[in-house]
């Protein structure tokens, strides 16, 4: 079984509800359900019928990139002529990811079923192929780390940053984070999500914005490449005291839950638990799946219904969210027998 077939198998229960699935992606990576059974990225309209080749919508600017596609390509000036296409059909939607405005007019023309929570049920297990293609996503953030040749204690850390530095004392957060955005693009790949470089005080901001201010005390670094389109998430601290602690929940609490069957919410809850006078400062949920989105099924959070399958592909990531504080994020394939860590180094 191909690759296409293999993920639109997951979803073949649906057509005793829909004769097809329709989805649209404003460009990029807006909607990940398109990539996923497109194989691009592109501005348009995709149709997946159950029975028959899909089809791809878009305007004739972006015939190179749909050349990737996993679909007939038709090139189109008008949205309506689209819907004309389909008029009467009873369509599967994807209403997560479709624009309000255009949801009345698709209305006009087909009978529609949201099956927005089936496609992203089915996406949060992975096929081989796209285990493989996070795999590779995680191999780069380790290579992309090691060429900023870190430290692994905050004396050191005040070494090299002075020493990276050309042109002041100390270099910046937003320096370092253009210098881990550079290597990506060395590669020629993308960042995930926005690189996140804090110190200090900053690390009690779940989504602090590197500024011009210079690197002091501990440093944290959290960073993730798109490869072929699937995502890493990886997050590092440098110098916390936090470290001994954060390590041994990891190791002693969380990863032997890892397995088919772990109930999400039971998994965060343990891991609160096991951060004693600490967890107070525990502010975020504990994880959440990982691919062509870099938050996906399935969420590990307190009020999570999920629980783990093999083949989930999850990020985990304790915190102690204060002045000083650490962040330690790796990323997980559920196995048939428990878990393995993609990111351990």
């Amino acid at each position: 079984m191909n690759e296409f077939r293999a993920r639109l198998s997951k979803i073949e229960y649906l057509k005793s509800k829909c004769s097809g699935i329709l989805l649209y992606n404003a460009d990029g990576w807006s909607n990940p359900n398109f990539f996923w059974l497109s194989n691009t990225s592109v501005n348009g309209w995709l149709w997946v019928p159950f029975k028959g080749r899909a089809r791809l919508f878009v305007s004739k600017m972006y015939r190179e990139e749909a050349r990737s596609a996993r679909a007939k390509t038709t090139f189109i000036t008008d949205f309506k002529a689209v819907l004309r296409e389909f008029k009467g059909e009873k369509a599967g939607v994807d209403l997560l990811h479709l624009p309000a405005a255009a949801l009345s007019k698709v209305k006009s023309y087909v009978s529609v079923k949201d099956v927005s929570e089936d496609l992203e049920a089915a996406r949060a297990v992975k096929t081989p192929y796209e285990v493989k293609q996070i795999r590779k996503a995680c191999s780069i953030t380790a290579e992309i780390l090691r060429s900023l040749e870190l430290p692994r204690g905050i004396s050191k850390t005040d070494v090299l940053l002075c020493r990276r530095s050309h042109t002041s004392p100390r270099i910046t957060e937003a320096k370092l984070r253009a210098d881990i955005d550079w290597e990506m693009s060395q590669r020629g790949l993308e960042p995930a999500f926005p690189t996140i470089v804090a110190s200090g005080k900053s690390i009690a901001t779940p989504h602090h914005i590197p500024a011009k201010k210079p690197i002091l005390g501990t440093l944290l670094i959290d960073l993730g490449v798109r490869y072929n389109g699937y995502c890493s998430d990886v997050s590092r601290t440098f110098g916390s005291k936090y470290k001994p602690l954060i390590r041994k929940v990891i190791f002693e609490t969380i990863e032997p839950l890892l397995k088919p069957g772990a109930r999400a919410a039971d998994i965060n809850a343990a891991a609160q638990n096991a951060l004693g006078r600490y967890a107070k400062h525990y502010i975020t949920g504990l994880g959440h799946g990982v691919g062509i989105a870099v938050h996906e099924d399935p969420s590990i959070t307190a009020k999570s219904k999920d629980v783990l399958q093999a083949g989930n592909v999850i990020a985990i990531e304790p915190g102690i969210y204060v002045p000083g504080g650490i962040r330690h994020e790796n990323v997980y394939l559920i196995t048939r027998h428990g878990a393995e860590n993609l990111t351990d180094f």
